[in-house]
């Protein structure tokens, strides 16, 4: 479940994950913008990183994804929807 979030320049971002139903869980952050960077830089290690069309893409998918799971549990009390 998504537990932080922060909003910048009036972008949905996630900030920390939690799954306390596992006794382990993974979030990565990640800054898709970093490739948009090195790419329009012509920087010398951009191919280290990802296109800037995939960054953005996963990016706006992983938006989406968070979008769907709040407006199923707002409260992110890990519960269905209500019907």
């Amino acid at each position: 479940m998504v537990t932080a979030r922060t909003e910048t320049e009036g972008v949905p971002m996630i900030e920390a994950v939690e799954r306390p139903d596992k006794t382990f869980a993974l979030g990565v952050q990640f800054h898709p913008e970093i490739s948009v960077q090195k790419e329009t830089e012509n920087a010398g290690n951009k191919a280290d990183y990802l296109d800037s069309i995939t960054a953005i893409a996963l990016f706006n998918r992983l938006r989406d994804e968070a979008e769907i799971q709040l407006a199923e549990d707002p409260y992110n009390l890990g519960l269905p929807a209500a019907a």
